[in-house]
């Protein structure tokens, strides 16, 4: 009798634990379906949906020495979340409303190979794919200390230039007057006032013997 109560009992048992099983599976299955278009799916389900820790250690090693640490070059920063927020010289890094559409998919994707990111050539396919997953769920970047990567304030942003600075600009500047000039070539002219500053009268036109046999010397 009590063989017939085990044997109940351990079959309960190894049924229950195959439902379990099954159910983690199709968890696991319908988790990865929903990754975004075009992303490798991510290989380990502990991951956040956010994607911000495994893009941060990307960032840190290919991106913050030009970008927030030792410079801030094309004007963007990757520093911590304010400094992100204000983009770079060619606008946002990441468009909010269209996250597949940003310039930072473009480069790190090299798109264009004259003009990809890293300078030093294309991201491993993992690192690339941590990018993507991060850009399209939005990019989200916690404030504060968590999100930190760089001293924000050791390459602020410069300020733009106002209307009235960029008019005063070298190749904005009015054009001095243009002297007036005698039958003398325009080349002549700095010549011409050269010679009346010091009292010297210039050299007739050479007459077309002269000139013929100057021609004549340099060939």
């Amino acid at each position: 009798m009590r063989v017939r109560i085990l044997s109940a009992i351990e079959g309960r048992a190894s049924a229950l634990l195959a439902v379990v099983a099954l159910s983690a599976t199709g968890a696991a299955v319908g988790s990865a379906e929903t990754a975004p278009p075009g992303v490798p799916r991510a290989r380990n389900a502990a991951v956040p949906a956010d994607g911000f820790a495994e893009a941060k250690r990307v960032l840190e090693a290919r991106c913050l020495t030009c970008h927030g640490g030792d410079d801030r070059r094309s004007g963007l920063s990757f520093a911590d979340a304010s400094t992100f927020a204000e983009g770079g010289d060619r606008g946002p890094a990441v468009e909010a409303g269209a996250p597949g559409e940003s310039r930072l998919l473009e480069l790190i994707r090299y798109e264009d190979p004259s003009f990809g990111m890293p300078p030093t050539g294309p991201l491993p396919d993992g690192e690339r794919a941590a990018l993507e997953r991060w850009v399209l769920a939005g990019a989200p970047w916690p404030e504060g200390d968590a999100g930190r990567l760089a001293d924000p304030s050791l390459h602020p942003r410069e300020a733009e230039p106002s209307h009235a600075e960029l008019l005063d600009w070298w190749s904005y500047a009015p054009l001095p007057p243009a002297p007036e000039l005698g039958p003398a070539e325009l080349a002549d002219a700095r010549i011409d006032a050269l010679l009346a500053e010091r009292g010297v009268e210039p050299a007739p036109l050479a007459p077309p013997e002269a000139l013929l046999r100057r021609a004549s010397f340099v060939l």
